[in-house]
């Protein structure tokens, strides 16, 4: 949705010598990134007996795989000592035993015949890309733990690891969702610099750099093991990425990035990776600006046939441990997130399930600093808005801010975030003493017999305020909504409030919103290209 505002002549983008043309910009109304939920899904088909029959068949073929390995390896490598193992080598062959004498592998293989065995083992070119790779690694298992076989070279041999990921529904929605998340990010500031960690574990590098569709862009991408990653990337290489050797586990000033050197940090599969998540928050707090978005993506649940696949990639695996992190409960990432200089998580975490198995997008956002102000609602002198103020001031409450309501505006402190509940009965004189506040949310809504007031005006009252107090943050937020439901209405003030005035996140604020349709609308200014100056 879109209105046009006023036409801008630009000097710096008309052609040369040429006084016939004009720029002409419009006002765009969008989607605001922090309020951003991701897409409607359509309502998934019912899965379909040979979609799961597939799934589980592989699941077995990868049983099956890890404990022949295990029986045979002794007898066909006289000399294979376990403990003798290091690196990757030793947490794959640490996992292959934890799972095969587990209760999900016992499950998994209870009915299990040699014959159907043999007919597994034998179907596996007919169970698509996935079968394709499980045949190659099952004969070499022997030679992997070895090191005299690389494993890589099996995932990467005909692109078989990237077109796996590119066609599991998981990556599909993950990658789709993450994408529509950055494009709205990215509206309100050019991302210039990007980082990309576990590169190498993931496919999402092309369709996320092409998100931000930039030529200043600048897009480092990295991992534990440079070597891993340079086998894997460069065949595809963008001449605008740049690789570099990054440890998720180890303080990153330590391995020469810079602190706050990035607008957007991606993670691949850091339940995989991390040691501690805690710690590794905290070490990528360290190279975020404030306002910058920490994505958190991958996998917490698999199939032991995607397990297998992706253990065969050294990058994949933690440096203290062979088993995946759990993926935290809300709570639990909100309190880890809040404890390393982060927002919690946003709106737009998601996670998406597919036959048993389950991705995840956490976002988050990073803040310099937190303050919980106290809130003073001013309704409007008729009174019409008392009880709208009641109810926030006890939203408010349940998020730990407290609050006090007052008719009428006395005196102004830097202790308050002032709430302005605007119909139009007032006139603007009343508000005149918060042009020396420091915070005020004015919040434009229509009541019953009133007529709501001209936002064009309340805009001009905004600028002049801000010309005069070079400190104060004033937002202002226009209710365009007929029919309104208040508790959705509260949701929005009180998140508006969080990423405005409770949490530092640098110049990715916005100053005005608009709520129209159950949606919260920011104004973007676009390009409608030259037009031909009229006369």
């Amino acid at each position: 949705m879109s209105i046009v505002e006023p036409i801008i002549r630009d000097n710096h983008i008309l052609p040369p010598d040429d006084d016939d043309w004009d720029s002409v910009f419009h006002i765009e109304w969008e989607s605001d990134a922090n309020f951003f939920t991701g897409a409607e899904l359509r309502p998934r088909t019912p899965l379909c007996k040979a979609t799961t029959d597939r799934q589980i068949t592989l699941a077995r073929a990868a049983a099956l795989i890890i404990r022949t390995a295990l029986r045979n390896i002794p007898v066909d490598i006289p000399d294979f000592d376990p403990s003798r193992l290091t690196g990757f080598r030793k947490q794959l062959y640490q996992w292959m035993n934890a799972y095969n004498s587990s209760p999900a592998s016992k499950l998994v293989l209870g009915d299990v015949t040699m014959t159907a065995m043999l007919e597994i083992f034998s179907s596996l070119a007919q169970m698509g890309i996935e079968g394709e790779i499980l045949a190659k690694i099952g004969p070499n298992i022997g030679g992997i733990l070895q090191g005299t076989i690389d494993p890589m070279a099996l995932l990467l041999e005909d692109g078989r690891i990237d077109r796996m990921q590119d066609s599991m529904e998981l990556v599909q929605k993950t990658r789709a969702h993450l994408r529509a998340y950055l494009s709205s990010f990215a509206s309100k500031k050019p991302v210039m610099n990007v980082l990309e960690v576990g590169a190498s574990t993931s496919n999402n590098t092309e369709a996320i750099f092409e998100v931000f569709d930039q030529k200043n862009v600048s897009y480092t991408i990295t991992d534990s093991s440079l070597p891993v990653l340079e086998q894997a990337k460069s065949p595809s290489m963008n001449d605008c990425l740049k690789l570099k050797a990054l440890d998720v586990n180890r303080d990153p000033l330590e391995q020469g990035f810079s602190p706050q050197s990035f607008d957007v940090v991606l993670v691949n599969n850091i339940l995989h990776t991390a040691n501690s998540l805690e710690e590794t928050l905290a070490n990528l707090r360290k190279l975020l600006v404030p306002g910058g978005v920490l994505a958190l993506i991958g996998f917490s649940d698999l199939s032991p046939a995607y397990n297998l696949i992706f253990g065969m990639n050294e990058n994949v695996w933690a440096g203290e441990r062979f088993e995946q992190l759990t993926y935290p409960a809300s709570t639990e990432w909100n309190r880890m997130l809040q404890n390393n200089g982060f927002s919690g998580i946003e709106p737009a975490t998601k996670t998406f399930d597919y036959v048993g198995q389950s991705s995840y997008c956490v976002i988050s956002t990073a803040v310099a600093s937190t303050q919980h102000l106290m809130v003073n609602i001013l309704p409007d002198v008729q009174g019409k808005f008392l009880n709208f103020a009641d109810q926030l001031s006890t939203s408010l409450a349940d998020t730990g801010t407290a609050s006090t309501i007052a008719p009428t505006l006395d005196s102004v402190s830097s202790r308050f975030i002032y709430i302005v509940l605007d119909n139009g009965s007032s006139p603007l004189t009343k508000y005149e003493r918060l042009t020396k506040a420091n915070n005020v949310l004015w919040i434009s809504m229509k009541t019953d017999g009133m007529e709501q007031r001209d936002m064009h005006v309340v805009t001009r009252f905004a600028k002049g305020a801000r010309k005069s107090n070079e400190g104060l943050r004033l937002v202002t937020l226009d209710v365009k909504q007929d029919y309104l439901e208040y508790s959705d209405i509260l949701k929005v003030i009180t998140r508006i409030i969080q990423v405005s005035f409770q949490e530092d996140r640098g110049t990715r604020t916005e100053a005005e919103y608009e709520y129209r349709n159950g949606k919260v609308l920011v104004p973007r200014v676009k390009s409608a290209g030259m037009t031909n100056k009229l006369g």
